[in-house]
């Protein structure tokens, strides 16, 4: 994750991979940033990703986005909307 990270921060012309697909960096804007992660999404697609503004570990990681997507789910179980 750490070289990926400094990939994408550092090289104009990144490319992503996201289901066999290759996408340029270009390609995704920033729609959204917080204390713990910036989300970028695909300009021309419904595409998103999360880039951790703080890294420990990708076991850390990993939870911290499996605890949100819990509790997405359990919003979206009560019938509300959630993005």
């Amino acid at each position: 994750m750490l070289e990926w990270l400094k990939c994408f921060f550092e090289e104009d012309d990144a490319t992503l991979v996201l289901k066999g697909k290759a996408f340029s960096k270009q390609h995704f804007q920033e729609i959204g940033s917080g204390s713990q992660k910036k989300v970028y999404k695909h300009e021309d697609q419904g595409l998103c990703f999360f880039i951790p503004n703080k890294w420990s570990s990708e076991e850390a990681w990993n939870n911290l986005i499996a605890n949100e997507k819990m509790l997405l789910d359990q919003i979206l179980n009560l019938g509300l909307k959630a993005q």
